[in-house]
């Protein structure tokens, strides 16, 4: 019959395995539901979720948030939402991390950033919290970017000082040099402010609140004097990591506090003694021309307690002194003349 066509035309074909698959390193779900309850609709999921194990100090309670004795430099695995032992799983995890990568540089340990994210601080209710937290879903984006999103979280900045990856985070501590006029280069200091646009009153901070099924919620604080003075001027920033009103709320007062009090800006050059100095170290700068009188000077010479100095200083009762190890503050016994200083103790 020359009607007849016994041609078969495959267009797509799936092939379907009765079988149990494993999903390694993976945590999946798997339900069924009658498509009759929800219509044209797809079903929404939501979950909350423990996250995944990170390496932390043999030492460390994440429970607790307790370091104990002394750490002998090894790690054990365990849950945590420290965002220092979240950034090190990022960095040296060859799974879903960037230990894959041959990046031919040392990792620092962050071990005493950790302790500072675990100090326990008030939350604004009566209650103490970690000072730091991070709880977030992180899916892919550029290493660069995902890096700088956990350091943000405690406010750290990470960087490369030659022999490692390392991060530094603003906090409070000792000062680490003094700087005035005869140790800076033509004994120069400049000074300006930061731009008024640049000087924010209102803060406008964004975070998931886990009160509210992690949605995305927006806190708000301000100077209303500022404000009044000057006008409002917004600045918008998102919390990353932060659950909870009172680290969002901890977030943008502390960028309001710093844009506002911080806005004087001094310039300087140094010789090769500036090279020791971090991000976020403390100096102090005694400078003659801004007060109006000698406040610094060099010691030219020192003989047992008795010191001399490049210039002449009125009225001298402590000697304040920046060493190799650190800042030393001395009680001048009495003062010989304009530069000879005799001291309670040995410099």
């Amino acid at each position: 019959d020359t009607l007849l066509r016994n041609d078969t035309y495959f267009f797509s074909y799936v092939e379907s395995i009765d079988a149990k698959m494993r999903y390694p390193l993976s945590a999946i779900v798997g339900l069924e539901v009658d498509s009759a309850q929800f219509g044209n609709n797809l079903p929404v999921r939501t979950y909350g979720i423990k996250g995944c194990e990170v390496l932390v100090p043999s030492n460390y309670n994440p429970v607790t948030r307790e370091y104990s004795g002394l750490w002998d430099r090894l790690f054990k695995p365990a849950y945590t939402n420290n965002p220092v032992w979240i950034l090190y799983d990022l960095l040296t995890n060859p799974i879903d991390g960037f230990g894959s990568r041959d990046l031919k540089i040392d990792i620092d340990k962050f071990y005493e950033a950790s302790k500072y994210c675990d100090e326990l601080v008030d939350d604004g209710n009566g209650k103490k919290e970690p000072r730091f937290v991070c709880n977030a879903v992180i899916q892919g984006g550029k290493a660069y970017d995902v890096i700088n999103s956990v350091c943000s979280s405690f406010r750290a900045v990470p960087a490369y000082n030659g022999e490692y990856f390392t991060i530094y985070y603003d906090r409070a501590h000792d000062i680490t040099a003094i700087y005035n006029n005869s140790n800076v280069v033509d004994g120069m200091f400049t000074y300006s402010s930061t731009d008024r646009t640049e000087q924010y009153n209102q803060v406008q901070v964004q975070f998931a609140d886990e009160e509210n099924g992690y949605e995305t919620t927006i806190e708000e604080v301000a100077d209303d004097r500022h404000i009044a003075k000057h006008g409002i001027n917004t600045l918008s920033i998102v919390a990353f990591g932060a659950t909870k009103r009172s680290y969002a709320l901890r977030t943008a007062w502390w960028n309001l506090v710093t844009n506002l009090t911080e806005k004087e800006i001094v310039t300087f050059k140094v010789g090769a003694q500036g090279i020791k100095h971090e991000i976020y170290d403390i100096i102090q700068i005694a400078d003659n021309d801004y007060v109006g009188e000698s406040m610094g000077a060099r010691i030219a010479d020192v003989a047992g307690a008795k010191v001399t100095l490049d210039r002449d200083i009125e009225n001298v009762k402590k000697l304040v002194i920046d060493t190799k190890d650190g800042i030393k503050t001395i009680d001048v016994k009495r003062q010989l003349s304009g530069r000879e200083l005799e001291l309670t103790i040995a410099p």
